[in-house]
């Protein structure tokens, strides 16, 4: 189009003498739609597996000791005590003497170990896989992505089952 076509060229009135040119222009704009180039299909699926993992299992379990002590006379059963980890109980027994005394003979000490062992334990896991197929317009398969879900654990963290 000739921008020049149509101007018209009108006297100044209040110029005499003069001549008042009109210009035109022409702006140009850009507009985006959305156009369907395709259709993608996801579908999920179970994939089972069987899985290893090393447990730490503890057993705790007692160590009995009769120590035999030098008889000392008391006038009543002593207490049990602690003596670090051993539990101590006094064993008291009555002497047949001219007058009857109160005499430890012995003590029980009871110490509490720990031991610790790792047990293997198996079971199967459950994760879900994703296929995904792109389809065209007219409903014809293009490409099938296939995506593995399976991402790197801490070893010995179990993450749990998925949902179906």
């Amino acid at each position: 189009m000739d921008v020049t076509q149509g101007a018209a060229e009108t006297p100044d009135a209040q110029h005499p003498g003069k001549m008042t040119v009109g210009l035109h222009q022409e702006y140009l704009t850009a507009k985006t739609r959305e156009v369907v180039t395709g259709i993608a299909q996801v579908r999920t699926s179970v994939v089972t597996e069987n899985e290893e993992i090393s447990v730490p299992v503890s057993r705790e379990f007692v160590e009995v000791d009769r120590v035999v002590v030098d008889d000392r006379e008391v006038d009543e059963v002593p207490a049990p005590y602690w003596d670090g980890d051993t539990f101590v109980v006094p064993v008291v027994e009555e002497e047949i003497v001219v007058v009857k005394r109160l005499v430890v003979r012995e003590e029980v000490r009871v110490t509490r170990h720990r031991r610790t062992k790792n047990v293997v334990v198996d079971g199967e896991v459950r994760r879900q896989r994703v296929d995904v197929v792109q389809v065209d317009p007219h409903h014809h398969v293009r490409t099938e992505i296939p995506i593995d879900t399976r991402f790197t654990r801490e070893p010995g963290i179990n993450s749990g089952s998925s949902g179906d």
